[in-house]
């Protein structure tokens, strides 16, 4: 699945990334594991650089997008 075919939830933009970043994190993957409660955390790079934990359930849509929290980015 291409990163523009991910439907985003409205909950991903609470910590303030935008679709771009979230996009460009899909397409730059780091490192992928389960969640919780059946979700899928794939880091990945934002544009600038930066490192964003994407969340998403069993349904493939993106419902959390943030900075990557140390204790899942080193």
């Amino acid at each position: 699945m291409d990163a523009g075919e991910f439907e985003i939830r409205d909950s991903a933009y609470k910590h303030g990334i935008n679709e771009s970043d979230i996009r460009h994190a899909l397409r730059n993957p780091l490192a992928a594991r389960w969640g919780n409660h059946d979700t899928y955390l794939l880091i990945g790079a934002a544009s600038d650089g930066s490192v964003l934990e994407i969340g998403f359930g069993t349904t493939g849509a993106i419902v959390h997008a943030m900075k990557a929290r140390a204790k899942y980015w080193p």
